[in-house]
């Protein structure tokens, strides 16, 4: 899965809470203090996990012969047994699960991921070519118009797009930082990258390039954001700074950007010359370049974090082992250019726009599984943080909405 994770925590009971218990030959009493258990816990949908719960005395040594209950505050979302077995029931989303022992109370947080239906939900009309497109995990959706030099916006579910912030000429791509508070626009033909509040609604500044911004992705911690430019390079700003600190040079006609999960690495696509270069993102250098060949669109890193998915404007959709290097490809898969994961790390849809279509890859199997018909030309795709929905800007005229 893609966003497993699981933080040990204490939780403190105010008022120590005296709980007889024997505790060998010779002592007395001991008092419990503390819960010892998992604060956040992740799982697609349909999944299980165990939570683990320890009673911990005021030294910190557990406590044994004592029975946690368990509560789902969300019975809709996730269900627990009354051992703590934690199974997911419904949709995509957050829920808690409420662990009480003598006194002592902890709620665990249980995040649920899992991907569309496949099923179009709605198709918003669009003027001035919307392109890129982002949903924070706010459910904030942002569609650049490139025509417009603006960014449409509404908030999920509402699908209306009726909000619109100014940016700059030939907005192509836009992210959203981890915060969901700032989003970045890149002004392809304004040579900068536009940064927005998300709560003013406004594009505050611009950050000011040595050339003409395709995509743009923030990092996993926020602090840096990336765009590729039409002078085949990586530029690399400083988020707090709001400045373009670094340039790395890269592949011919870069459109695509996806940071490794786990590691300091970056891959970023080319169109011409079908290469993938690798960037050390502490070091700010190429690791090594691989050339799958083909025009290189979107890209994706594996959850696990073995493998690439690359859309292929010129062939079928391309898998890259990291390891090897070595190249396979998915039969039906062809022609594609937006690329995006689902947030439960099982299917891929990639946009087809010479089809009018987006076609949805099982990833276990890496076969076609579904085709989503949208009509026009699709371009980039966005799931929302929890998988319920996904969003695909058509530069035809409107954007459609997936559930």
């Amino acid at each position: 899965m893609s966003r497993r994770t699981s933080r040990r925590h204490l939780f403190r009971l105010g008022a120590a809470v005296a709980v007889a218990v024997a505790c060998g030959e010779g002592t007395g009493p001991r008092v419990a203090t503390y819960l010892a258990v998992s604060d956040t816990m992740a799982l697609n949908s349909g999944e299980s996990a165990q939570l683990s719960v320890t009673v911990l005395a005021a030294d910190s040594t557990p406590i044994a012969g004592l029975s946690p209950s368990f509560q789902s505050l969300d019975p809709t979302t996730i269900t627990v047994s009354a051992t703590g077995l934690v199974t997911s029931v419904g949709a995509g989303g957050s829920a808690v699960v409420r662990v009480s022992v003598d006194g002592l109370t902890a709620d665990v947080t249980v995040l649920v991921f899992t991907h569309p239906a496949g099923t179009i939900q709605a198709t918003t009309p669009v003027t001035a070519r919307p392109f890129g497109i982002a949903i924070s995990r706010a459910g904030h959706v942002y569609v650049t118009r490139g025509s417009a030099g603006t960014v449409s916006w509404s908030v999920l579910p509402q699908t209306d797009l009726s909000g619109t912030i100014n940016v700059g000429s030939e907005p192509s791509s836009v992210a959203f930082d981890p915060s969901g508070e700032r989003a970045y626009v890149a002004n392809q033909f304004g040579s900068a990258v536009g940064v927005i509040l998300v709560s003013a609604a406004q594009q505050t500044h611009l950050v000011p390039l040595v050339g003409n911004p395709f995509y743009v992705l923030a990092s996993q911690d926020g602090a840096s954001v990336y765009a590729t430019l039409n002078t085949n390079v990586l530029s690399v700003i400083d988020a707090n700074l709001g400045t373009e600190v670094a340039l790395v040079p890269v592949g011919d006609a870069p459109n695509g950007l996806a940071l490794h999960p786990t590691e300091s690495r970056l891959f970023v696509t080319a169109f011409f010359g079908g290469t993938i270069t690798e960037v050390n993102t502490n070091t700010r250098q190429v690791v090594r370049t691989v050339t799958p060949g083909g025009a290189l669109q979107g890209i994706v890193v594996a959850p696990e974090g073995d493998v690439l998915y690359v859309a292929d404007e010129a062939g079928d959709l391309k898998v890259v082992d990291l390891a090897t290097g070595g190249v396979t490809q998915v039969p039906g898969a062809s022609g594609g250019f937006g690329l995006a994961m689902s947030p439960d790390g099982r299917q891929l849809y990639m946009g087809v726009p010479s089809a009018g279509v987006v076609r949805v890859i099982d990833r276990a199997s890496r076969t076609v599984i579904g085709t989503i018909t949208t009509g026009g030309v699709p371009r980039r795709i966005a799931f929302d943080y929890f998988g319920n929905w996904a969003g695909i800007a058509n530069e035809s005229g409107w954007v459609t909405f997936v559930r």
